[in-house]
C-alpha cells in the first residue's frame, strides 16, 4: 500500500516536472514563433524602403554615410554594422544597419560592369550556388538567388531583386527583397558607385585621371525573423560584420588586379579573369 502511494506521488511529480518543461519549451520557442508572426512585416519592410528611398541622391548618400565610414589607411576599406531601434504602434524593434565602403583603382565602369553581373556573384561574393536567376520584365532590373553557409547562423538563402539608376555622375544599384528560403530575415540594401579623388592635392578643380579612385558605399538594413539569431543580436551583428568585411576586402583585392585593370569590361575574358582574381582573393580571407 504504502509502495503504492510512493509510485501514485513519484508519477504526479513526474508528470508536474513534465508540464513544468513542456511549458517552458513552449515559452522559448512556441511563443517566439508566436511573436515572430505579429512582427509587423510589412510596416518594418516599408520604412526601410522609406529610408533607403531618401537617399537616392550622390549628396544625401553621402551625408548619410560618412557618418559611419572609417577607411583603413592599408586597405581603403571601412565596414560597420550597429543596431538601429525604431518604433512602429508603439512597439519598438532593432534593426541592424551595415555600412560597407570600398575604395578602389579601378574605373568605375569596369566596377559596375562586375556590380551588374550577376553570373560574377557566385565567385565574387564566394557563395555556395550560382545566382544568376535572369532579368525582369523592365529589362534593366534583375534577380539573384543569394545562398551561402555562414558559421554558426543557419544558412543564408534568399534572392534580391536588382534596379540599376545612374543619377548623373553617380550610379545607385537597390537591391530589395524578394523571397527570403529560410525566412531569415526582412533586408533591403542600397550601393552607391562614384568616382572621387585619391588624394586632396587638385588643381583648378580638377582631376587627373591618375588622382581619381572609385568609391563603392554600400548601406543595407536587416531585421532578423530567425528567433536565436535575433535573440543573440550582438553576437549575430558581429558574425555578419565578419562575413560583410571579407567580402569587402576580397573586392577591393579583385580591383587591384592588373590583368583586370588592362581588360575590356564587355569581353568574356573580363568575366574569366574576375573569376580567377576572386578566387585567389577569398584564399586570403578564408
Amino acid at each position: 500500500m504504502v509502495l503504492r502511494q510512493f509510485r501514485v506521488i513519484f508519477l504526479e511529480c513526474l508528470i508536474s516536472k513534465t508540464r513544468v518543461m513542456v511549458s517552458l519549451y513552449v515559452s522559448v520557442l512556441g511563443m517566439s514563433s508566436f511573436a515572430q508572426a505579429a512582427v509587423p512585416r510589412e510596416q518594418i519592410t516599408q520604412w526601410m524602403n522609406t529610408q533607403l528611398s531618401s537617399l537616392l541622391t550622390e549628396e544625401a548618400f553621402t551625408r548619410f554615410a560618412k557618418k559611419y565610414i572609417h577607411y583603413q589607411s592599408e586597405n581603403q576599406v571601412s565596414v560597420l554594422v550597429k543596431p538601429e531601434e525604431i518604433q512602429i504602434k508603439n512597439e519598438k524593434y532593432t534593426l541592424g544597419l551595415a555600412i560597407k565602403a570600398v575604395k578602389v583603382d579601378l574605373p568605375m565602369d569596369k566596377v559596375k560592369r562586375i556590380l551588374s553581373t550577376p553570373k560574377l556573384y557566385q565567385s565574387i561574393y564566394n557563395i555556395d550556388a550560382p545566382a544568376d536567376l535572369g532579368f525582369l520584365p523592365d529589362f534593366s532590373s534583375f534577380r539573384a538567388r543569394i545562398f551561402k553557409k555562414i558559421p554558426v547562423l543557419s544558412n543564408q538563402d534568399y534572392v534580391l531583386d536588382y534596379k540599376p539608376t545612374q543619377v548623373g555622375e553617380t550610379w545607385f544599384l537597390r537591391a530589395k527583397l524578394h523571397k527570403d528560403n529560410e525566412d531569415f530575415a526582412l533586408r533591403d540594401n542600397l550601393t552607391m558607385v562614384n568616382t572621387t579623388t585619391a588624394n586632396s592635392v587638385v588643381v583648378n578643380n580638377i582631376a587627373s585621371q591618375s588622382d581619381k579612385t572609385t568609391q563603392i558605399i554600400e548601406v543595407s538594413y536587416v531585421y532578423i525573423l530567425n528567433t536565436l539569431a535575433r535573440l543573440a543580436g550582438p553576437q549575430t551583428r558581429k558574425i555578419m560584420q565578419t562575413e560583410i568585411r571579407k567580402a569587402a576586402l576580397a573586392f577591393a583585392c579583385i580591383c587591384d588586379n592588373e590583368e583586370i585593370k588592362k581588360s575590356e569590361e564587355r569581353s568574356e575574358v573580363f568575366n574569366t579573369l574576375i573569376s580567377a582574381a576572386a578566387k585567389d582573393c577569398w584564399k586570403k580571407q578564408i
